[in-house]
């Protein structure tokens, strides 16, 4: 019995979750339209790596690569607004159900990201 609530539990649980992964350039800024109900907490987790063509893999976080997270509510009020590191994870609680806006956008400068590179 108590394996069935276990394996019950973590259905649940992974039904609620999902994971994106995209290509982001220079100061782009991709966002997010997810509907989430009220008093509901949302956890976001993230690694920011730099995509070295002639490797055809990743590279670490350059120093000082960070995350711009804004998260805005159904009625366009900012809820979230903050700068994160290269990995990192940042959490809201909706107070309203409806179409919440969540946007990241590197800090990334050409110094940084080494001229148009993908992130």
């Amino acid at each position: 019995m108590k394996s069935q609530l276990t394996g019950f539990l973590t259905s649940f649980w992974i039904s609620f979750s999902f994971a994106l992964y995209f290509h982001s350039g220079e100061r782009e800024e991709k966002c997010i339209i997810e509907d989430v109900p009220s008093d509901t907490l949302v956890i976001g987790s993230y690694k920011v790596q730099r995509w070295d063509i002639h490797k055809q893999d990743f590279l670490e976080s350059a120093p000082g690569l960070g995350m711009f997270v804004t998260v805005t509510t159904p009625s366009a009020e900012v809820l979230l607004s903050k700068l994160y590191g290269p990995q990192g994870a940042f959490s809201f609680t909706s107070y309203l159900s409806g179409e919440h806006v969540i946007c990241l956008q590197s800090n990334s400068t050409r110094f940084v990201a080494f001229a148009g590179s993908k992130l």
